[in-house]
């Protein structure tokens, strides 16, 4: 499938926000910058308004009511740029008997304001974090840490990786918006070119 003309990888947090989906009437994704919250999001979304188009912010000065409006789920990308959207998201999930209304995204968390609710009861919090090895192509994932933790015993496969490849997958970055076939492209986007 494609989101804003990419295609989208799985992410194993696609299972549990579609549960949450299931149950809340808002969830809202948390993860570090450049992890795919904005890709995950849009790959559950129905409609979506981006906060970080400058039309959309200053739609959210005059009309913010306009950006609720849309097939649900309804994402809000970088909504801490538009706080004032987290208590009418909470309104629409208040008088909505139907969950999975809203995903919200973001990287930041706009300052503490007396008049935002804290969302208790309404809002799903989910974490998202950076791409795991087997995401990130690497592995079948065949091998769980949870089944090493819980006394598994270890089986040899015959797709493993040798250690070059485990070391030049560890030190090229893998966002979800670079392409792994230009490496020059993960290098700056997290910094590590001139």
């Amino acid at each position: 499938m494609l989101a804003l003309g990419r295609e989208y990888r799985a992410r194993h947090i696609d299972a549990p926000l579609r549960k949450l989906l299931d149950i809340g009437g808002a969830v809202v994704i948390e993860g570090p910058r450049a992890c795919g919250k904005t890709m995950t999001g849009l790959h559950h979304a129905g409609s979506y308004a981006l906060l970080d188009d400058q039309v959309n912010r200053d739609l959210s000065q005059v009309s913010p009511q306009v950006l609720l409006e849309g097939d649900s789920p309804r994402l809000l990308d970088e909504w801490q740029l538009a706080p004032q959207l987290w208590n009418l998201v909470r309104r629409k999930v208040d008088v909505s008997p139907h969950p999975g209304r809203f995903i919200l995204t973001g990287s930041a968390v706009p300052a503490d304001d007396d008049t935002r609710h804290s969302g208790a009861g309404r809002f799903l919090r989910l974490r998202q974090r950076t791409m795991t090895w087997q995401e990130k192509g690497h592995s079948t994932g065949n091998v769980k840490l949870g089944d090493l933790l819980a006394g598994s015993p270890l089986r040899a496969a015959a797709d493993t990786v040798d250690l070059h490849q485990v070391i030049a997958g560890i030190l090229t970055p893998r966002l979800p918006g670079n392409d792994p076939a230009v490496p020059r492209a993960g290098a700056a986007a997290v910094g590590r070119l001139p």
